[in-house]
């Protein structure tokens, strides 16, 4: 059943609701445009649709959408998560972190949207298949999920830190990623003919770098490991403006 959220307030006062009763878990919500809904708990729906001009609010809690999400206004997060399992499309919306928030996402990604933030917010894709990372510039960028391998759509640009998990690959093909804090390799990453532009410290410890073709891996910071790097095609350039210990490897 469809729930339409039509005055603003918290999600939990029944008369915020048209319908004058709570959604449950299994349900879709509408919010309204030019309403505000407050979280003010831990919540789980089906699909969720935000109205131009209608906004979510995700403080400290937790905001799980077992369907698909479709922001046309805004979803703001400050400490808390946004889990999406379904498609998640903010075309012509906005998703805003004004904290250490997550934006979960695990089904297909059609946009972020006005992707805002200063210093804060990390966005994970964590299906566990096959999923694309969208061109944008993220805060913190986690390829997750325990599983799959996860292909740039576009040139990525992370402005704090970028993290593989273990058993997952980052496939870049032809597109820069792009990373001014700590790079942490747990997983794969696999480049073709793009640059991996590392600025802050890098560890592939456990790791695998793939470079297939005639891609580059810059290194500005300090560098603990290059992990399991291939030898056979490739550029490691260290390029750091100071000193720089080059790490003991076998390169191309």
């Amino acid at each position: 059943m469809l729930y339409t959220f039509a005055t603003t307030g918290n999600w939990d006062t029944a008369g915020n609701w048209e319908q004058g009763i709570l959604p449950a878990a299994t349900d879709n919500v509408l919010v309204s445009g030019g309403v505000t809904l407050t979280l003010n708990g831990t919540r789980t729906i089906n699909d969720v649709q935000i109205a131009a001009t209608g906004e979510i609010t995700v403080a400290t809690d937790v905001f799980t959408v077992n369907g698909d999400c479709d922001i046309d206004g805004q979803i703001t997060v400050t400490t808390g998560t946004v889990d999406v399992e379904g498609v998640f499309d903010a075309t012509g919306g906005t998703v805003t972190f004004t904290g250490d928030g997550d934006l979960e996402l695990a089904g297909l990604v059609i946009s972020l949207g006005a992707l805002t933030h200063s210093d804060f917010g990390t966005v994970t894709y964590n299906g566990g298949g096959a999923q694309d990372i969208v061109e944008d510039t993220y805060v913190n960028l986690i390829a997750g999920g325990g599983g799959g391998t996860k292909s740039l759509l576009g040139p990525v640009v992370v402005a704090g830190a970028f993290t593989t998990n273990a058993s997952v690959t980052t496939a870049m093909g032809a597109f820069d990623l792009t990373v001014a804090g700590a790079t942490d390799i747990n997983g794969t990453v696999t480049i073709t003919t793009a640059t991996l532009d590392a600025n802050g410290a890098f560890d592939a410890t456990g790791g695998t770098i793939d470079i297939n073709g005639v891609g580059d891996l810059q290194l500005a910071g300090a560098v603990t490991s290059l992990g399991d790097i291939s030898d056979d095609a490739g550029t490691v350039t260290y390029d750091a403006p100071g000193d720089q210990t080059i790490v003991a490897d076998d390169y191309y």
